[in-house]
């Protein structure tokens, strides 16, 4: 593998170590081997059995952490990227993201429902 320096490449070309992806994602070694452990990842392994990531497995690392973000729970996650059918990938993430949007939109309603029933009491 090349040295640790700035990579000139597209990351889809790129091979990297199991520190170099966490710190790209802002993630910790240890959640990487976690989502390995729960199937969300599959990265290959060197000669030497080292874990070694693809920039598409960095995308995917990506939208995971995007996605945790957002409050999705790795069961969802799961769903969306390990799902059986080819090419749904995409119908099943704009499905999750649907259903945060409407939970966040509840949530927002009774925050807003709650502010309203203190305004009474501020101006007292």
């Amino acid at each position: 593998m090349a040295g640790r320096g700035p990579r000139t490449r597209s990351a889809s070309h790129d091979a990297f170590t199991i520190t170099e992806a966490a710190s790209r994602c802002g993630l910790t070694t240890r959640a990487l081997r976690y989502y390995e452990d729960v199937g969300l990842l599959h990265p290959l392994r060197n000669a030497s059995r080292a874990r070694v990531y693809s920039g598409s497995i960095i995308d995917r690392l990506d939208l995971i952490s995007k996605l945790r973000s957002a409050g999705v729970e790795l069961g969802e996650i799961a769903e969306i990227l390990c799902g059986r059918e080819p090419g749904s990938e995409e119908r099943r993430l704009i499905d999750v993201i649907e259903r945060r949007l409407a939970a966040v939109e509840a949530q927002r309603v009774t925050l807003s429902t709650l502010l309203e029933s203190c305004q009474p009491h501020l101006t007292q």
